[in-house]
């Protein structure tokens, strides 16, 4: 019986101290994080942190908007379009502009569902 008594009160004093870890280490986070926002808002960390995460979220969004599209037309090879575009293969430049709009007359205008206009008689 005492056995069982000290086995359950080695438990209780295990979990005591599970607890106790647990609660020291919460501290120590919010000793950490306490510490990251006054120097974050504090002088040129502050800044610095808010115009590189500002960049950053430019950079992203502008990755995004530049590959949305099915198709972009961009000025040249070496141009911030081209770089960040992910599929190559659907950036129209300048020189192929002329033979794709070629291609888009020629298959709309030889298309069978467009109705040719008859001449008509004017009286």
């Amino acid at each position: 019986m005492q056995a069982s008594q000290q086995w359950t009160q080695l438990l209780k004093q295990q979990k005591a101290l599970k607890d106790q870890e647990q609660k020291q280490k919460w501290e120590d986070m919010k000793v950490r994080l306490t510490w990251l926002a006054i120097w974050l808002g504090s002088g040129w960390s502050g800044w610095t942190f808010y115009i590189l995460s500002m960049m950053v979220a430019a950079m992203t969004g502008g990755m995004i908007l530049i590959n949305v599209p099915s198709s972009v037309s961009c000025p040249a090879l070496l141009s911030w379009c081209y770089f960040l575009r992910l599929d190559k293969s659907t950036i129209v430049l300048p020189e192929q502009r002329e033979e794709i709009l070629q291609k888009y007359l020629e298959q709309h205008l030889k298309s069978p569902n467009r109705k040719e206009k008859s001449p008509t008689k004017r009286r």
